[in-house]
């Protein structure tokens, strides 16, 4: 008989402690939009623990560097960048640093080595706004100096920092505001110098997009850039750096 009222006592608290962890699991579960509200702060870092997983890992070359897990799903990855876009519509926009402005239309990001010093890679992206803004104030029919057009793509870089990533690897972080007549392009720019390898440097670059449809185009080319507010411009630039942190060499 003692027996009986023991087996029965621990019946009812087990019962007990199972529907307590239940009501527990309940009220803890949280939505599918709070978990996305949650995924940019959430996904620019490394998981704690457990079994090693690509899912937030964008992999390219001898490179990879976390991003959201969405943005592998809906993104598309080719040879040379890995593309994102309608990042202002659901469920993407939710991703992004400040949802309800729907700044940022589109996403490239550029990870990988490259057979060029750090100052090279730089100079090849910055003849590239050259060749922009030189066709921007084309189609703009404004004529510059070739002087004022120099002038104009060193002042497209708007800030250079000393960087370093997790790991330990340093190099440069540049600012870039890259403004054509279609769409402007804001540039980060991270170019780690290999060591004890002259000539090399590893490659990572966030290129935010946002597309203009402006029937006029505007003789400064710096009304259309991507952001409008310093303070919309310095989320982006943290959230930004939080990713290129985790940037990681093979």
């Amino acid at each position: 008989m003692k027996k009986q009222f023991i087996m029965v006592l621990l019946t009812l608290i087990t019962s007990h402690l199972l529907y307590a962890q239940q009501e527990k699991d309940k009220k803890e579960k949280k939505t599918a939009k709070e978990v996305l509200q949650e995924l940019p702060e959430t996904l620019i870092a490394q998981p704690d623990a457990g079994p090693d997983t690509n899912a937030n890992k964008l992999i390219s070359d001898n490179m990879w560097m976390v991003i959201n897990p969405l943005w592998k799903t809906k993104g598309l990855l080719t040879f040379t960048d890995f593309k994102l876009q309608k990042t202002d519509e659901e469920p993407l926009a939710e991703t992004m640093p400040i949802p309800d402005k729907k700044v940022v239309q589109s996403i490239l990001i550029n990870l990988g080595t490259v057979k060029k010093s750090p100052a090279d890679k730089k100079l090849a992206v910055m003849n590239n706004v050259k060749a922009h803004l030189t066709a921007y104030y084309k189609e703009a029919g404004v004529v510059i100096s070739g002087q004022e057009l120099t002038d104009k793509v060193n002042a497209a870089i708007i800030a250079t920092e000393d960087f370093s990533t997790n790991d330990g690897k340093t190099g440069q972080l540049y600012l870039i505001n890259d403004i054509q007549t279609q769409q402007s392009n804001f540039i980060v720019l991270l170019l780690l110098p290999e060591e004890g390898t002259p000539g090399v440097c590893h490659v990572a670059m966030v290129q935010y997009v946002r597309y203009t449809y402006e029937t006029a185009i505007p003789e400064d080319p710096n009304e259309l850039r991507t952001f409008v507010y310093a303070d919309e411009q310095e989320t982006y630039v943290d959230f930004t750096k939080k990713m290129l942190k985790t940037v990681h060499i093979q």
